[in-house]
């Protein structure tokens, strides 16, 4: 949960600072656009969201899948910003090391191969700014 008085966009930039230490992709803009995206497609910034299917979170992790890969007890865990924001991009990067493609890895972090939710992450991106035309490349 958000301690004291910290705010969101405080533990975001924490998380995505943090990712990026370790990340083999060393591009705050790159992890901070796709993380960003994400956030608003599936949780609209709602880190206590909850789908039918069991994704919780920011970034809406498949806590079913992952809760056990990852070594989580119960799915509030992932209702913390911070935790829940690396595990994402932790998950994110796999697929794309695997994927060597942002939209398959899009499709992978979702569990189907839906190239819709691919195309709305990566247009939420953009619409935001958050991608800016010079940078399309990395996508």
């Amino acid at each position: 949960m958000l301690a004291g008085d910290e705010r969101l966009g405080d533990v975001f930039a924490r998380a995505v600072m943090d990712h990026v230490r370790f990340s083999r992709w060393k591009s705050v803009r790159f992890w901070g656009a796709l993380a960003a995206a994400i956030c608003k497609v599936e949780s609209d910034w709602n880190p206590r969201a909850v789908s039918p299917a069991g994704a919780v979170g920011l970034m809406q992790i498949h806590f079913p899948y992952w809760g056990p890969r990852l070594g989580l007890k119960s799915p509030e865990e992932l209702m913390d910003p911070y935790l829940n924001l690396r595990l994402g991009m932790f998950i994110l990067e796999e697929a794309l090391r695997r994927r060597r493609n942002i939209r398959l890895a899009l499709c992978d972090y979702l569990g189907a191969q839906r190239y819709s939710y691919a195309a709305r992450v990566l247009e939420e991106a953009f619409r935001a700014n958050l991608i800016f035309d010079g940078e399309k490349d990395l996508v």
